[in-house]
């Protein structure tokens, strides 16, 4: 219903990938963060929450790379920074 009202809404599709992740529906979390990305392409937060996802699903490459960005954005991101040392 959100969606429908607010398809434009930045927070509500991350938020809604947010609940995804938690329900383990990872490829349609990704597809929540991409769009919100899409409107929002230098938000830290959803790069680091797309990174999430990604590990979930086994795409470590790719979820550093989404970390990494957050990084970039914003260097001091401490979510970011503490998943990038994980992989370490």
């Amino acid at each position: 219903e959100g969606l429908r009202l607010a398809p434009s809404d930045m927070r509500l599709l991350h938020n809604l990938g947010s609940i995804l992740v938690a329900n383990k529906r990872y490829q349609e979390a990704l597809r929540m963060y991409r769009q919100a990305l899409a409107l929002a392409p230098r938000n830290p937060d959803t790069h680091v929450a797309m990174g999430v996802a990604l590990y979930q699903m086994g795409r470590t490459p790719e979820a550093r790379a989404a970390w990494q960005e957050a990084l970039a954005l914003e260097p001091g991101h401490a979510n970011a920074r503490a998943y990038l040392e994980r992989l370490q």
